[in-house]
């Protein structure tokens, strides 16, 4: 069977071939008759005629004489000229093809019968008394027919543009993604939704259609749903039949109604000559005269009350044209076939434009022999009739009408939703494999249970998942290695399908980050009205499938939606690791598509993790300081904090030695509590657990010989101790071997008078250092320094600054004193000692009025006054509970 239909399209293809070559040498003969006839007259005027004129003034003398005649002459140009504009002749000539009128042949012919005068003229066959005019005449033909060829040229270059628009292929490959067309299937071999055998039924149907009369079929569906694609399989089905000619018509390209009707005339009759193989030059002459004629006339009444010969204009006109109609139908039954009118997209054309199309169909066009097939959304259609008709927007009232016109009302099929899932998620795997991305199980797993219990429960169309699809083909190549692909598969299509409740979460992001945390009083009544008219439109199982996957994503916003917390949930340190959607420094990427300025690149930290294991640790350090700035270093810091269980001993390592080398790079700042350089020494001493144990002391040496800054080193040293307190890191004669270098500079700088200026409230720090780790030569120097310290102006107070508790300010970059406490007291105690502490109770008391260090209400003015009450108020209160316990 399908050998038999190919053989059968490839004569068809032969004969329109040949039609084609038989139409072109009839219109060569035909021009180069009409030009040897317009050639003779010019002879004919040379020879004959012009020669007894002397001139110019024998014409001058002519008219002088017969002027008389003018006024009447200029009044037949100007009824042409009328006659001509009324007509539109020139907008139709321009709007068919050449040849379509005589208008071709006779430009043509003249322009060519004034080159052979020339020729003749030349070779002197003629006197040349034309010359002049001639030439004249013959370059004004000759620009005027340049420009109605470059003016039907750009018009159907138009039209063949939105033709082959039509017959791309369905994927595009740009920068290799394969981004999805918004284009209906061309054949049944591409048909994924079962829709071949519908269209080939329906096909079948019209087939066995045997009465003579138009009937007209509507195709109903949503915008979406597959209709072109019905069309096309239909079209398909149809060319495999003999005696039926198919006419595709899209009304959509056209701007106005005349050019509606000529254009679907224009397509009609070039059907015709593809497929009419009998006599048709007299049919189609007959449908190009009444298309001209009915293009013309003004269409005034409605589709539904609409009476032919209402329509019809003058008696003489009108029967001119209702005999061209019936001779068309005679025609038609002589060729025994049948044409099927395909006109689609009828319900994306506006309110006067659908009552064009319906007027074509409903009264212009209506020739017996004729199937239309009307591809729209009913309702939409229905409420353009409405208003038109009745002046109210009634699907009712609409309908009505819409039955008064289409006689046989097909519905399409609904689309199985198991299939449209199964594309879509063909089309995600496609997506994911272009961009080398390949989910483990568990996530693929994971993936297919939040689509399937949302989104996926929702109806989609193909068009809805052609539209998902180019979303992820454009913006997870920009996400890439930035977020987790199955929150941003999941968030994308909240983007496409659910886009309000999209909005609303960008919007308030704080709420689906924060919810259920510290400050949570009245969340839920604060966005209760919201989230009201965000769900208005949902039914109630439609907004627990989208509450569940609200709660997947942003396991806090259980509190936002219902006040409860899921405590289980709320503190789940994978998520930042994990680069979910609902870890506060990930949100923006999920939206931005971009990483913004003062967050940090996942690519480029990954880079920098790998570049970890090679040797060249100058290299990761320009690459660090490439990541890092003031806004985000707090951030890089973050996430090397989030990889420490999944670093390798050697990345390990390298990072250590790549922290202390951005020692000068490290920005003033920090997050509120600590400074950078701070949190960078906490980092490095994690770092070191990683190391094995016999390399953690030679890492460590070399970690703070390579610091420069001695507070750094110090606070590296200090954070080391406090690891190596539970035995994680270092044991005690190995921290003592780590800790002797800067015990040694600690020395060197204890010498300095303005030691305590210079540290201020770091002072403690070091000096816990040499009593900790310090030989006696250390200690004896340090107890010299400090009763030297003591002895000065203001001194003690300086000394107390030191072992009080600090704040960091992040704009100065500073720490500052902020109180004396008891934990600051015990600090003092333990590198003073007991002898320490009473010398500095003595030097209080001898400074300060006896009435001013009891006022328990004052707490001093400067910081020196209020770091010396405070000491004292803590003093006391110590020998008071001492004398208690007692």
């Amino acid at each position: 069977m399908s050998k038999l239909v190919t053989l059968m399209k490839k004569i068809k293809t032969m004969l329109s071939e040949k039609q084609t070559e038989q139409k072109a040498i009839e219109e060569s003969l035909m021009v180069l008759l009409l030009a040897t006839i317009i050639f003779t007259i010019e002879g004919f005027l040379d020879e004959k005629l012009l020669s007894k004129f002397n001139g110019l003034s024998t014409i001058i003398d002519y008219v002088k004489n017969y002027w008389f005649v003018l006024p009447l002459i200029s009044i037949l140009i100007s009824i042409f000229v009328y006659i001509t504009i009324k007509n539109n002749y020139f907008k139709r000539i321009i709007n068919y093809p050449a040849f379509t009128f005589k208008f071709d042949r006779w430009i043509i012919s003249a322009i060519l019968s004034m080159f052979l005068y020339c020729f003749a003229t030349n070779w002197g066959w003629l006197q040349g008394n034309l010359n002049e005019q001639i030439i004249i005449l013959g370059t004004i033909l000759l620009l005027f027919y340049s420009m109605v060829i470059i003016k039907r040229k750009n018009k159907i270059s138009l039209q063949c543009n939105n033709e082959q628009s039509g017959e791309e292929q369905n994927k595009i490959e740009m920068d290799g993604q394969s981004y999805s067309s918004d284009i209906a299937i061309k054949k049944s071999e591409d048909d994924k939704l079962d829709r071949t055998e519908f269209a080939i039924r329906l096909v079948t149907s019209i087939n066995s259609w045997k009465k003579e009369e138009s009937i007209v079929i509507g195709l109903y569906g949503e915008w979406g749903t597959g209709k072109t694609s019905v069309l096309n399989l239909m079209q398909e089905e149809f060319n495999k039949k003999q005696n039926m000619i198919i006419v595709p018509f899209n009304p959509w390209y056209f701007k106005d109604e005349e050019q509606l009707i000529l254009q679907f005339f224009n397509k009609l009759v070039t059907e015709i000559e593809k497929n009419f193989f009998g006599k048709k030059s007299e049919l189609i002459s007959n449908i190009k005269a009444y298309s001209q004629k009915v293009a013309s006339v003004t269409l005034r009444m409605g589709v539904v009350n609409f009476s032919f010969k209402d329509f019809l204009g003058n008696k003489e006109e009108n029967n001119d044209i209702f005999s061209l109609k019936k001779n068309i139908e005679k025609q038609l039954e002589r060729e025994n076939k049948r044409i099927i009118i395909l006109i689609d997209d009828i319900d994306r054309l506006d309110d006067k434009e659908i009552h064009s199309v319906f007027k074509l169909v409903k009264a212009i066009a209506d020739f017996e022999h004729t199937t239309y097939i009307l591809a729209l959304d009913e309702e939409i259609v229905a409420q353009v009739l409405s208003t038109q008709y009745s002046g109210k927007q009634s699907s009712n009232i609409g309908q009505s009408f819409l039955e008064k016109i289409i006689q046989v009302p097909l519905y399409l099929p609904p689309v199985d939703q198991v299939d449209i899932q199964t594309i879509l998620f063909g089309e995600i795997e496609k997506v994911l494999e272009k961009n080398q991305i390949f989910l483990p199980d568990n996530e693929r797993m994971r993936f297919q249970m939040l689509w399937s219990n949302s989104i996926g429960k929702f109806p989609l169309t193909i068009r809805a998942v052609k539209r998902y699809q180019n979303s992820i083909v454009f913006s997870l190549p920009l996400v890439k290695e930035e977020v987790n692909i199955v929150d941003f598969l999941c968030i994308e299509g909240m983007r496409v399908f659910l886009p309000d409740l999209y909005k609303f979460i960008y919007k308030h992001s704080d709420a689906f980050l924060t919810a259920g945390g510290a400050k949570t009083e009245g969340v839920p009544e604060e966005y209760k009205p919201i989230l009201d008219e965000v769900f208005k439109g949902f039914s109630t199982q439609e907004k627990k499938n989208i509450d569940f996957l609200i709660y997947e994503l942003f396991p806090r916003s259980k509190y936002l939606f219902t006040g409860q917390k899921d405590n289980i949930r709320i503190f789940d340190k994978n998520w930042e690791l994990e680069k979910r959607i609902c870890a506060a420094d990930y949100f923006n990427k999920y939206f931005v598509y971009s990483v913004r300025d003062g967050q940090i690149s996942d690519k480029k930290f990954n880079d920098l993790l790998n570049e970890l294991k090679n040797e060249d640790i100058n290299s990761v350090i320009n690459k660090t300081k490439e990541i890092i700035s003031t806004r985000n270093y707090f951030r890089f810091i973050g996430k090397v904090l989030t990889v420490l269980d999944v670093l390798e001993p050697k990345q390990a390592e390298g990072l250590i030695m790549c922290l202390v080398g951005l020692e000068q790079s490290i920005p003033a700042g920090g997050n509120g509590n600590m400074s950078n350089q701070l949190q960078t020494a906490l980092v490095i001493s994690r770092l070191l657990i990683i190391q094995p144990e016999d390399r953690r002391e030679d890492v460590s040496k070399r970690a703070i010989q390579a610091v420069d800054s001695l507070l750094f080193s110090v606070e590296i040293l200090h954070y080391l101790d406090l690891a190596s307190k539970n035995g994680h890191v270092l044991k005690e004669n190995e921290m003592k071997r780590v800790a002797f270098n800067v015990i040694e500079r600690i020395k060197k700088e204890i010498n300095d008078d303005n030691f305590l200026d210079n540290y201020g409230v770091n002072t403690s720090m070091m000096l816990i250092m040499i009593k900790k780790f310090g030989n006696e030569k250390h200690k004896n120097k340090l107890s010299i320094s400090l009763k030297k310290w003591m002895k000065k102006e203001n001194g003690v107070e300086k000394l107390l600054i030191g072992f009080a508790q600090k704040s960091y300010n992040p704009e100065s970059g500073r720490y500052y004193f902020s109180k004396f406490d008891v934990g600051s007291y015990s600090r003092l105690k333990t590198v003073v000692g007991k002898d320490g502490v009473d010398s500095i109770v003595e030097i209080i008391e001898n400074k300060y009025p006896k009435d001013l260090l009891d006022d328990s209400e004052y707490v001093g003015i400067t910081d020196y006054e209020e770091v010396a009450l405070a000491f004292w108020d803590e003093h006391y209160t110590m020998l008071e509970a001492m004398n208690h316990s007692i």
